[in-house]
């Protein structure tokens, strides 16, 4: 998937003066999820996992906490990208510093309008007050070397311990988040993690993509063996010309791809059967790029990063113990949503009367259980203007040694698989993103090729 980034960037350079599709009139929201279908009777909702707010101690371009108080400007963008994005589940991962030194009634950011949901040991999420109509909850999390998110309580009443605490890496730490704080335990940038301390964690959910590893040049030759300069050169073109590149919100596509390190790992952790749910992390801080972008907004805002990419969760109700639940249980769709927003969507197998669904187990009935993969469609409120996409379905099945197989493929239609060998299966579907073709500058053949637009998580068949 790589773009042959320098001489994309010498190609865009050299067109000055090219006609662009006007940034400002492109969309900067997303649709609510009521409008994306109910999959066997979920409700989708839209959940963010692995975001800083101000009291993280690099966000906000490291002033967070100007006088020990939270960045209103900066906290602002953050409730304005929420809302305008229809976000259901807001997951806050703040560093320990600044985290650990306050408690969930500040760190909830409750504003007017607000209404806290509080659980057995007190606030537990902030249902934060939207103008058009969104209601994101918001919930309490850290990032360390461990990721824990919808924490219910700190594991200490002082911040010394917690700082102790929150800085470790056990299994035993792990155990402690899971009960004490009732939190979902999650491990990010795994692209940096051995294998084997992963398998011993016992945590619930990986990130599979992270958008701060896709670009930082550090990350992306130490850990995914990736040329470190080029997502740096895919932005560079909107400082230098930024007339002809495509509009800012579809910058990502310069740069993104998915790196085999991360499937490797889950694969190995899914063949040792354990059910570990994959996750999208957006890591926005708002503190990379402040550079103001041809649409009036700052390259790194967090609604522009927001709406790259995100998780689809099927939970019963928008409610705080919902998202934990479906979490837990593996029932999550990785959207590339900077691509557009997916109606109808779905994964499951059924073998007679029995449905078996992300994370679930089922079993294999040879000659009677088939595996489905619904072709989605692009909400209507998706960017159009060009040809039709080409979509491709592909179904993998997890192989021992950290691979794993396609083992059918559909083009342009739903996908109806009966498999004969037992184990865990996931679906990807990938977009020729045609309907973007005006959007995209003057050569927008650079970006009409196969790229990932939903990741499923597995179902398992025994």
């Amino acid at each position: 998937m790589a773009r042959r980034l320098s001489s994309w960037l010498v190609g865009a350079l050299s067109l000055l003066g090219a006609a662009a599709c006007d940034p400002r009139t492109y969309p900067k929201d997303l649709p609510p999820t009521t409008e994306l279908g109910s999959p066997r009777g979920y409700r989708v909702a839209r959940s963010i996992i692995h975001l800083h707010s101000p009291f993280s101690h690099d966000a906000c371009d490291g002033n967070g906490l100007p006088g020990g108080v939270p960045n209103e400007a900066c906290y602002q963008d953050l409730r304005t990208a929420l809302c305008t994005l229809h976000v259901d589940f807001a997951n806050l991962t703040d560093h320990p510093a600044h985290m650990d030194e306050f408690e969930f009634s500040d760190l909830l950011l409750q504003r007017a309008g607000d209404v806290i949901e509080d659980g057995a040991f007190g606030p537990v999420a902030n249902h934060v007050y939207c103008q058009n109509g969104a209601a994101p909850v918001m919930t309490v999390g850290f990032e360390d070397e461990l990721m824990p998110y919808e924490m219910e309580q700190h594991l200490a009443p002082d911040q010394p311990t917690r700082d102790q605490l929150y800085n470790t890496n056990t299994p035993a730490t792990v155990a402690l988040l899971q009960g004490m704080a009732n939190a979902v335990a999650g491990v990010a940038h795994t692209e940096s993690k051995d294998t084997s301390y992963l398998l011993g964690l016992g945590m619930d959910s990986v990130e599979i993509y992270n958008i701060h590893a896709n670009l930082d040049p550090d990350i992306r030759s130490e850990f995914l063996g990736l040329p470190p300069l080029d997502g740096g050169l895919a932005l560079l073109s909107y400082i230098v010309n930024p007339t002809v590149v495509p509009v800012p919100d579809l910058a990502f596509l310069s740069y993104f791809l998915l790196s085999p390190i991360y499937f490797e790992k889950w694969n190995t952790l899914t063949d040792a059967g354990l059910h570990v749910t994959g996750t999208a992390g957006s890591d926005s801080h708002q503190n990379v790029l402040a550079l103001t972008a041809p649409d009036g907004e700052r390259m790194d805002g967090h609604r522009r990063l927001l709406k790259w990419i995100s998780n689809h969760l099927l939970v019963n109700d928008v409610t705080f113990a919902d998202e934990k639940d479906a979490v837990r249980n593996e029932r999550n769709f990785v959207v590339v949503e900077g691509l557009g927003s997916p109606v109808g969507y779905d994964f499951y197998a059924d073998a007679g009367s029995s449905v078996v669904g992300m994370g679930e187990t089922g079993t294999l009935v040879p000659g009677s259980t088939t595996i489905h993969v619904p072709l989605p469609t692009l909400h209507p409120s998706a960017p159009g203007g060009g040809p039709a996409d080409e979509l491709t379905i592909k179904l993998k099945r997890v192989l021992p040694g950290g691979q794993d197989e396609v083992v059918a493929t559909s083009v342009d239609a739903s996908l109806a698989f009966a498999p004969t060998a037992p184990g865990a299966y996931r679906a990807e579907v990938w977009m020729v993103p045609n309907h973007l073709t005006p959007h995209l500058g003057p050569t927008p053949e650079t970006y009409l090729v196969p790229t990932p637009w939903i990741l499923t998580n597995h179902l398992y068949l025994q």
